[in-house]
């Protein structure tokens, strides 16, 4: 009998492993595939290799920062799939060209609770505007334009909920979500969210809030995130529209006393600033498309307002200091597949307005002339894509042409928040003479770039 009992216990986990599903492995067009029956892994690989030359021309002796140089922008490494059942989802991305701190793009858990609702938690993009949504490798231009980069709010860590309405079509899309709020800079009026930023009582970490909203509506069927109509010709006659509204709104306080100082003169115990700003930054954007052609505009709004917070007095008045700040921008790209899911042209057209104010740039009094953070922008671009296996093995050549008007610095070191290059400080004209006569810096951009996905 004893003998039969342990006959039996050396039996199960026969048994047991035979009931299993064996755990498989495929390598699919998209990747590397490891599934089981609770459990799925999904990897993919990410590489662009880019040749880039930059000719700057200003009237202020700019152009001997040319240069010409090979690099490697992006290099990701994806991982995404379940646990225990499909409706536990994650999605770490890893990217390799960040600084060490930021290596973790994305670390995202996700409920997956139904269509009408999801819950995420964890660090991913911020779903805030179209273009930065659309991933780095479905780009048609090797970046994003000029006015997106000033706009966009990067990487957030938070808590958000999304979904979709319609049966047949999606009437609504939406993502709403509340995250940390990590200013770019201390003139730099963005989150930036991506670092694994330490618990700390400090001005970078400060329970601060920021709250995001973006909905979309495409009625007459689905658009995939992305710029340009790169569908097959079985399918690319259906005409297909697209428009969306975010809304992000980022309160933290900051620390520039040529921006807004502060009259207390003892260091505060926490040794956070002051000064409080709060902002609101607004998008509307729309897409079309249709027989391979496709058209992408944005609008981008966003105001600034400045508090004084705690024993700080300061008053802006008599032109001394700031407080509101309002930019605008707007952008269109458009393109044309001549041949479907093989050659593609694009171009596009964008522009930055950077609001003026009175300000110090730690010399000269905030009463003679006004100053501004940025340059106002133009940008101009156009370019071809060559597809040998779609996005996953492509070729691409954009040439971009772009103007900044240039304005005081506000600060004394004499150069402006710029895109791709650190622009000067304007340099003609006397105290008090009028922006439009403001100095030009001028970039022309020529990228050449080989993209694969593995």
């Amino acid at each position: 009998m004893r003998f039969l009992a342990v006959l039996i216990m050396a039996a199960l986990p026969t048994v047991a492993a035979a009931q299993e599903p064996a755990a498989q492995t495929t390598i699919k067009p998209t990747g590397l595939r490891f599934w089981s029956e609770h459990f799925e892994l999904n990897a993919e690989m990410l590489v662009q290799f880019r040749l880039t030359g930059q000719d700057e021309r200003g009237g202020n002796s700019t152009n001997g920062r040319d240069f010409a140089n090979f690099r490697i922008p992006r290099a990701r490494l994806s991982f995404n799939g379940y646990l225990f059942e499909p409706e536990f989802q994650y999605r770490l991305q890893l990217n390799f060209v960040r600084p060490a701190d930021q290596l973790v793009e994305v670390a995202r858990f996700r409920l997956a609770l139904g269509r009408a609702l999801n819950v995420n938690i964890g660090q991913d993009r911020v779903p805030w505007d179209w273009e930065r949504r659309v991933p780095g490798q479905n780009l048609r231009f090797a970046e994003r334009s000029y006015v997106n980069e000033v706009f966009h709010q990067d990487w957030g860590k938070g808590i958000w909920i999304d979904g979709e309405i319609g049966a047949e079509v999606p009437m609504l899309r939406y993502w709403f979500g509340a995250f940390n709020g990590v200013m770019r800079a201390d003139n730099d009026f963005r989150n930036k969210d991506g670092a694994l930023t330490q618990d700390t009582f400090s001005r970078f970490v400060d329970a601060e809030v920021m709250v995001t909203l973006r909905a979309e509506t495409q009625p007459l069927g689905a658009i995939s995130t992305s710029l340009g109509d790169n569908r097959g010709r079985e399918e690319h006659d259906k005409f297909l529209v697209a428009a969306g509204l975010g809304v992000n709104w980022f309160s933290s306080g900051f620390n520039d006393g040529l921006i807004r100082g502060d009259t207390a003169t003892v260091t505060p115990a926490s040794g956070r600033p002051r000064t409080q700003q709060e902002t609101l930054a607004l998008t509307v954007d729309a897409h079309g498309r249709w027989y391979g052609a496709s058209l992408d505009v944005a609008f981008y709004w966003r105001d600034t307002e400045f508090h004084n917070r705690g024993s700080n007095r300061f008053s802006p008045g008599n032109k001394n200091g700031i407080s509101d700040l309002m930019d605008i921008g707007w952008s269109v790209e458009g393109g044309y597949f001549i041949l479907p899911n093989e050659l593609g042209v694009f171009a596009r057209v964008n522009s930055f307005n950077a609001d003026e104010f009175w300000g110090s740039d730690g010399i000269d009094s905030t009463s003679g002339h006004q100053r501004a953070i940025r340059p106002d922008a133009m940008e101009f671009g156009v370019a071809a894509n060559y597809y040998f296996q779609g996005d996953r093995l492509k070729f691409s050549l954009d040439i971009n042409y772009v103007d900044q008007q240039l304005a005081f610095s506000y600060r004394g070191a004499g150069t402006l928040l710029g895109v791709y290059n650190a622009p000067p400080s304007r340099r003609g004209g006397g105290l008090g003479s009028h922006p439009d006569s403001a100095d030009h810096n001028s970039i022309w951009i020529i990228r050449l770039q080989i993209q694969w996905i593995l």
